[in-house]
């Protein structure tokens, strides 16, 4: 874990392997990182409205995977 491998006060940012898991994780990111005048032009949709979008589209999308059958039963 990069974290522990720093330790306190170290900066697990430019570790190795935290590049990629911060590039997965970014796609799930509610904020933009575009001009606040460009944010204005394109959309304008604050943070609470982004994020009920979503909520609603993993409801209405999101089919979960089935249990094991042996855990089914």
């Amino acid at each position: 874990m990069a974290v522990a491998k720093v330790g306190p006060g170290g900066i697990y940012l430019v570790e190795k392997r935290t590049v990629p898991h911060f590039q997965e994780r970014r796609m799930f990111r509610l904020s933009d990182i575009i001009s606040y005048e460009t944010w204005e032009k394109q959309r304008s949709r604050s943070i609470g409205e982004v994020a009920r979008g979503k909520v609603r589209k993993i409801l209405t999308t999101h089919k979960p995977a089935p249990f094991p059958e042996d855990i089914e039963r």
